[in-house]
């Protein structure tokens, strides 16, 4: 079962810790950041693996996660085919719903802000 369900969630965090360090955040930001902690910008190796190899490398291995699954078997008996169904239903929902749940704390508070400080939204109360 760890491989049923850790693997596709580890290369599911995996991608998208990539993509919001390097593509979201920014090579620039980042590259800066490590020249202000080790005195020197990384080099473009580092740059091309961390924003191009990396990411792309992971998406691959979670496809082919995806498209090599077969059915998990306990001492060698198959599951139930609804326990398999519901599986496959929850996986896709849980993923959505904490990347929306995360999203939403994070810039629930800078998106509120905004709107208040250009008068789309009046506070109102004691």
């Amino acid at each position: 079962m760890d491989t049923y369900g850790a693997g596709f969630a580890v290369l599911w965090i995996g991608i998208w810790e990539l993509v919001g360090l390097m593509w979201i955040y920014g090579f620039n930001n980042v590259s800066k950041d490590i020249q202000l902690m080790l005195g020197h910008e990384p080099c473009w190796f580092w740059k091309l693996c961390w924003g191009f190899i990396s990411p792309v490398f992971l998406v691959v291995v979670f496809i082919l996660a995806v498209v090599g699954w077969s059915n998990p078997t306990y001492a060698g008996v198959g599951y139930y085919d609804d326990f398999k169904i519901n599986n496959w239903f929850c996986i896709p929902f849980y993923l959505v719903m904490y990347t929306l749940i995360y999203l939403n704390k994070h810039f629930d508070y800078n998106f509120r802000s905004f709107l208040i400080q250009n008068g789309l939204i009046i506070l109102v109360g004691p």
